[in-house]
């Protein structure tokens, strides 16, 4: 059943994933036997096959968090997924100075009342 049963992944998250993603995961009916894994792996393994040459993709993990947009999670894939990201952390550390510059100066407006 295609899916994203991740660590981490919230039920919403799984769920909407798992009605989108091309590729397999663990059934939600199957929860133990994913407990199981994680209990036997402090990571469980995510490796993926692309079905249409056989590649494997040993950083699972990774790619599945990209998102189906990034498959089949072929090296040029990858770099857009990392690319992504890189622009999301870089919008969340800016989003988080201007916080941080507002915070500052309705302080020090306030002291200056």
């Amino acid at each position: 059943r295609p899916g994203s049963h991740g660590p981490g992944d919230s039920d919403s998250d799984s769920d909407e994933a798992g009605r989108t993603a091309p590729w397999l995961a663990l059934p939600r009916e199957q929860r133990q036997l994913a407990g199981d894994l994680r209990a036997m792996y402090e990571d469980p393994p995510c490796v993926l096959l692309d079905p249409s040459d056989g590649r494997v993709v040993t950083k699972g993990w990774k790619a599945v968090e990209y998102g189906p947009d990034y498959w089949p999670f072929d090296p040029e894939a990858m770099a857009r997924g990392r690319a992504q990201d890189k622009a999301e952390q870089e919008a969340l550390a800016r989003s988080k100075e201007e916080e941080e510059r507002r915070r500052q100066e309705a302080e020090l407006r306030k002291r200056l009342q």
